[in-house]
């Protein structure tokens, strides 16, 4: 008798903890549905958003948010647990992601509210401010900010810096499609044949010398003026293996949709000067001899 007591005092109380299970599963479940349905009604929000305003609005509410705020930052045992939870998070990929995301999202659903830019372009010229008073007035606040630069510089130098390879062809390659597909609009015979694999080694290896193939000035891919760009030879022509050739930018530029020799026409005018345009301009013999000869052979 005892022994079924018992075992019917178990079932009872495992009936009893089912049940109330139950229970707070179907609270919950209604809480729910009751939320969704007060966060899709705009009239609720309104009046929530409002009660929220006048609530922060309210003196007394601030005073005690504000004296909440100073018994917790005087709390050291708080301060430290703070602390430690926010390095976890900022620890957590997952979490960065999430706020990175959170920010934009919030970014480019009110970049178009006039509100939203002034308030940003504010803060933007109040911290600048705040910044360079600072550095004005800390020696060591300017130190910090020099070393902070230099590393940030050093980090992202790598993916600005271009270097000869395969994917710099291929970036030129795609501006020329862009121009011809541009041109093949009103010129039928505007051809492109650049696409092909024994183009693209093609291409990359006379890139690999190193020089433009005009003047023989060496690439710097880092400088406008003496980088290497596709030109073609003959402008009434596509952008054809036989009809490209790498020169440098500034180059390129100059001769537009004119020839080569309205290019050295051009040049040796400019040779003839008796002064540099600028003064700034100071370029030694020995750098001008090897692309234009020297200025005795170029005549009155």
């Amino acid at each position: 008798m005892e022994t079924r007591s018992v075992n019917s005092d178990s079932e009872e109380k495992s009936e009893l903890i089912l049940f109330h299970q139950d229970r707070r599963q179907d609270r919950l479940r209604k809480r729910r549905e009751r939320y969704q349905k007060r966060k899709e009604d705009p009239e609720y929000q309104r009046t929530l958003k409002e009660k929220s305003e006048k609530r922060r609005l309210d003196p007394e509410v601030r005073r005690e948010n504000l004296d909440y705020s100073q018994q917790r930052a005087k709390d050291p045992e708080f301060q430290m647990r703070r602390k430690e939870y926010l390095r976890q998070r900022r620890l957590d990929p997952s979490y960065r992601e999430k706020v990175n995301q959170n920010k934009r999202d919030y970014y480019h659903k009110n970049k178009t509210n006039p509100e939203f830019l002034e308030k940003k372009n504010k803060l933007a010229t109040a911290y600048c401010q705040r910044r360079s008073e600072r550095k004005a007035s800390d020696a060591d606040y300017r130190k910090a900010c020099r070393i902070k630069e230099r590393m940030h510089e050093e980090k992202t130098s790598h993916k600005r810096r271009k270097t000869l390879s395969m994917s710099y062809v291929l970036k030129c390659i795609g501006g020329a499609r862009r121009r011809s597909r541009k041109k093949s609009k009103t010129n039928i015979h505007f051809g492109f044949d650049l696409d092909t694999e024994h183009a693209r080694q093609e291409l990359l290896r006379r890139l690999m010398v190193g020089k433009c193939e005009v003047t023989g000035i060496p690439w710097d891919l880092n400088s406008d003026p003496w980088r290497a760009t596709l030109d073609r030879i003959d402008n009434s022509r596509g952008y054809t293996l036989d009809n490209v050739r790498w020169v440098v930018w500034i180059y390129n530029r100059a001769k537009g949709k004119g020839s080569d020799d309205e290019v050295v026409k051009m040049a040796l005018a400019l040779a003839r000067l008796p002064e540099p345009l600028s003064p700034k301009l100071d370029i030694p013999p020995e750098q001008i001899t090897p692309f234009i000869g020297p200025r005795s052979d170029i005549g009155g």
